[in-house]
């Protein structure tokens, strides 16, 4: 009975998806995700199998000027002076510091820490929580840390301030640098550098 049993499984028809899992999987690969996919789900396996491998990944300690962020420990100081955060302002934090200076959209913002890829979501969290990191970093000693871009989004800019504060550059010298990049944009049809000044 149960070799009849097992026959009438092995004979029923699969699904196309479950077929091509399982040729995937036994020709060696780590993983295997179907459309369509959770963005957040990619990410985390993306980063699972880097783990596995031994891939390369993030220094534990990030310095964005006066700003320095421990990843491992998930702490951020500026100037030596701790600052503490919630969760969501920690990831905030830490995604603008990976390209201090780039402004990022609003809806790659909501995608990579909220999870939400619905282009048309009208929110204000973005917002409201770009103000606390703002007030809290600004708590610690640094000036005007987040910049926003109206209706764009936001950078940091802690960088800027930082090489101002410890007189490695006058603030006269920095405006000629971003009026030199943002000509030079201008020419290559990239938005304006705005969002520092």
């Amino acid at each position: 009975m149960q070799s009849r049993k097992r026959r009438a499984c092995s004979q029923r028809p699969r699904p196309r998806a479950c077929l091509g899992a399982a040729a995937l999987l036994e020709a060696g690969a780590d993983d295997y995700l179907a459309k369509p996919a959770c963005y957040l789900e990619l990410r985390a396996r993306i980063r699972a199998v880097l783990a596995r491998a031994g891939g390369s990944r993030a220094p534990a300690v990030r310095r964005v000027g006066g700003l320095v962020l421990d990843t491992a420990t998930r702490r951020a100081s500026y100037a030596g002076t701790e600052v503490a955060l919630s969760r969501l302002e920690w990831r905030l934090l830490a995604q603008l510091s990976e390209q201090p200076g780039r402004v990022y959209t609003k809806h790659e913002l909501l995608r990579e820490i909220w999870g939400c890829d619905a282009e048309e979501v009208r929110t204000r969290t973005v917002d409201a929580h770009a103000c606390r990191l703002r007030r809290r970093l600004e708590l610690a000693g640094a000036v005007d840390p987040i910049a926003n871009t109206r209706g764009v989004g936001y950078a940091l800019t802690t960088a800027k301030v930082y090489l101002v504060e410890q007189n490695l550059i006058t603030m006269g010298e920095l405006q000629a640098i971003v009026d030199d990049y943002t000509a030079k944009a201008a020419e290559l049809g990239h938005p304006p550098m705005q969002a520092l000044f």
